[in-house]
């Protein structure tokens, strides 16, 4: 599973998922993404199959 972290979430959750659940991890700032857009973060994530871990539910629609 390809999983992005949230740039409002701490980048060593990356690390923290690859670690310990074997998961391909990346946080957005790693992915030059951390400024982006919600829909181009977005878009970008559904072209890696990637899921996004985050708490900022109301911003995508």
């Amino acid at each position: 599973m390809r999983v992005w972290v949230d740039a409002q979430l701490p980048p060593a959750l990356a690390s923290w998922l690859s670690v310990t659940f074997g998961l391909e991890a990346s946080a957005l700032r790693d992915l030059s993404l951390r400024d982006a857009k919600h829909l181009e973060i977005f878009e970008a994530a559904r072209v890696e199959s990637a899921v996004i871990p985050t708490h900022n539910f109301s911003e995508v629609n």
